[in-house]
């Protein structure tokens, strides 16, 4: 079992939001660099409502408490990263068929491309890189960014890493899809169509020529 936790989505100017995680209190940490002046924090419960109070105060700037109930991405994961990594030592793996971009180490994993155990554990311990996961997976062309889960979260995220013209993005599912819900829709004359379940997270994905988490 892990501790009880807190996570807080912040989004601001990118120069306010930097010299405001310059202070933060201790035992939070950066869960997620989603963005320029989006992030997201994660910790102990009354050190992120220390946070959350600190930023209030910060012009300009909104934070908005997530509803989870741990702080994922964080030192109190520590304890489940080890033993993901032990299970996925043990499990026989092979290696991908289609590029991805990671949001571990923010570059895309090619086809054939072996990753090792720890890759999986340190995506639950450490800050995701979604930032450098959109510019990776973009790498200088424009893309069409398919969110596949409810609300479109991700794909707004994508056009703040890379600006409005350059991440044009569709989400495939209103902010209230009931889990089993399929979205059938319509991308550039190409059918997209994905499957939610009660137990899915939101994911976003790049096609057409062309992750975020």
């Amino acid at each position: 079992d892990t501790p009880a936790g807190a996570m807080t989505a912040v989004v601001g100017p990118a120069d306010a939001v930097a010299d405001a995680l310059a202070a933060l209190p201790a035992e939070v940490e950066v869960a997620a660099r989603n963005a320029p002046g989006a992030v997201t924090l994660s910790g102990p419960v009354e050190r992120v409502a220390e946070a959350e109070a600190a930023l209030a105060d910060v012009g300009d700037v909104m934070v908005h408490r997530l509803a989870v109930g741990h702080a994922f991405h964080s030192a109190a994961m520590a304890p489940v990263a080890d033993e993901l990594r032990r299970l996925v030592e043990q499990t026989p793996r092979g290696v991908g068929r289609i590029p991805f971009a990671s949001d571990v180490d923010g570059h895309v994993v090619a086809p054939g491309e072996s990753l090792p155990a720890d890759h999986w554990s340190r995506q639950v311990r450490q800050t995701v890189r979604f930032e450098d996961a959109v510019r990776a997976v973009s790498d200088g062309e424009r893309r069409l960014f398919v969110e596949v889960g409810p609300g479109g979260v991700l794909v707004r995220l994508a056009r703040r890493v890379l600006g409005e013209g350059r991440a044009p993005g569709v989400a495939t599912l209103p902010e209230t899809a009931a889990p089993g819900h399929i979205a059938i829709d319509s991308v550039s004359s190409m059918p997209v169509v994905f499957s939610t379940s009660s137990s899915f997270h939101s994911v976003c994905f790049s096609v057409c020529s062309g992750h975020a988490g």
